[in-house]
């Protein structure tokens, strides 16, 4: 007598799942034995590369680079190519926390898990997890924090382009620290005419530390400004990146920005006050999902509601201000990490796994 069953022989372990087996049945006890024309499964080993800031450092992953990506991906967000659940947090004390973004692209699935602690240098670590679609095993995990530092004003380069007056010759950077840095080198990408920018910080010092080093690295006037309002005053793009969490209440009122600019904000509400934002003409976000689900936890209080997708962002006069808060896409992180790992690849940079 014989049947098929699906279950282990001898109570041993499953080498994958449950496979489908013949039992020939032998007295008191029954031996089991594969079937070999029932038995499909196929066992996937899986690669992983390990990829450390220095390997990322090294692939040759430049900001256009990184611009590029992430308006790949946000073109499959335009199109609804992507799955990107809001970003979930956990905060152990206050001012710390952790974060879990997952998300997919058409070509790779992936997570990054960020945590940041202010009180502690660095203040940001992140790895993020890359997956095979087809498998849905792990093909590389990629130090995250450098990645971040790229993406982030890669984004708001994108949100530029959209949304700045195209002759805009003056910016302002709110918080000029690494992301300062990166913004501002960003931004003389896809701003032609750009030639002076303002800078504020509550250190004196820290502003003029950042005016002499970036007039030196790009060439053009930095200046630091003896406010946040003076930074703004004329300035055709202006970028708010405070430390997190907020030192502060917003500094920066209804009346400081010029007509006709355009305020990212990657900082949350920390700069930028409720009555400056509900004085713009138009706003975005990078995902009004997120936004809700931050307004739910407590940010944003005060502003309007009425925010548009980036995605289907656009100006349409000269003369109207417009804000974009930046709240940071997994989506943008995986497209940043894969095309990191497919330059590491191409220079054997890395650590295989074992298995």
């Amino acid at each position: 007598m014989a049947r098929a069953c699906r279950g282990l022989a001898g109570g041993g372990q499953p080498p994958y799942r449950s496979s489908c087996t013949h039992v020939q049945w032998q007295g008191p006890a029954a031996r089991f034995v594969l079937d070999p024309s029932r038995h499909r499964e196929k066992r996937y080993r899986s690669r992983v590369l390990f990829l450390s800031r220095a390997d990322v450092e090294r692939c040759g992953l430049s900001l256009g680079d990184c611009i590029g990506a992430c308006e790949e991906a946000l073109s499959a967000k335009t199109q609804g190519k992507i799955e990107m659940p809001p970003k979930l947090g956990i905060s152990p004390r206050p001012g710390a926390l952790f974060h879990a973004m997952p998300a997919r692209l058409p070509d790779v699935a992936g997570m990054k898990w960020i945590s940041v602690f202010p009180d502690r240098r660095p203040a940001l670590t992140a790895l993020i997890v890359l997956n095979d679609l087809e498998t849905g095993a792990p093909v590389a995990i990629v130090e995250g924090a450098y990645l971040t530092a790229l993406r982030t004003p890669a984004a708001t380069a994108i949100a530029a382009r959209r949304l700045a007056w195209p002759g805009v010759e003056t910016i302002a950077v709110i918080g000029p620290g690494q992301q300062g840095r990166m913004h501002l080198a960003a931004l003389k990408l896809v701003l032609p005419r750009l030639r002076r920018c303002r800078a504020w910080a509550p250190s004196r010092a820290t502003a003029e530390r950042y005016a002499a080093e970036m007039s030196r690295e790009h060439g053009i006037e930095v200046e630091a400004a003896d406010s946040a309002e003076a930074a703004c005053r004329d300035a055709g793009v202006v970028v708010t990146c405070a430390p997190w969490p907020p030192r502060a209440a917003p500094s920066l009122g209804p009346r400081v920005f010029a007509r006709g600019a355009f305020v990212c904000t990657i900082d949350y509400d920390a700069s930028v006050g409720a009555a400056a934002a509900g004085a713009f003409d138009q706003r975005y976000t990078d995902d009004v999902s997120q936004m809700k689900l931050a307004r739910a936890k407590g940010s944003f209080a005060g502003w309007p509601e009425d925010f548009g997708e980036l995605h289907s962002a656009a100006r349409t006069s000269a003369e109207e201000t417009i804000l974009c808060a930046n709240l940071g896409l997994a989506i943008f992180d995986l497209a940043v990490a894969s095309r990191a790992l497919r330059q590491a690849r191409e220079r054997g940079l890395g650590i295989v796994l074992p298995d």
